[in-house]
């Protein structure tokens, strides 16, 4: 019973991703991504009276581009069996081809770097040391 269920989920999942790589190629990911910049830019300017700053819309394009190109390969390799790759237009593939790899290397990397080597040690919380 199961594996009838998770064929009939498997068929479900192929033509959701198919459709919504169909649908969603690189011009609307761009129009979301214009879209999402400006409401950020209200939105910080209407909330905290003030603009963001550089490094505000640098995180916010580094995390954006992320984001698409991570929703993108889900979509090409866990919703579609046999993985889509045919239905990404050739813009596309040369986006996932080129920022993937800068936004792991340039963003994540790093990120990951100072997780494991902060330039100051960690303290420990204040209620252990006071019960020692």
């Amino acid at each position: 019973m199961f594996a009838f269920s998770a064929v009939i989920l498997g068929g479900r999942l192929d033509s959701i991703g198919r459709w919504i790589l169909a649908v969603f190629d690189y011009r609307v990911w761009g129009i979301i991504a214009l879209i999402i910049v400006l409401v950020f830019f209200f939105w910080r300017q209407f909330r905290y009276k003030s603009w963001p700053t550089g490094d505000d819309c640098f995180q916010l394009g580094m995390s954006l581009t992320g984001t698409v190109v991570g929703i993108t390969i889900m979509l090409v390799f866990l919703f579609t069996k046999p993985p889509a790759i045919e239905m990404l237009s050739g813009g596309m593939l040369i986006f996932l081809g080129l920022i993937a790899p800068i936004v792991i290397f340039g963003y994540a990397v790093p990120r990951l770097s100072a997780l494991f080597f902060p330039p100051e040690a960690p303290k420990p919380p204040q209620d252990t040391i006071e019960k020692k």
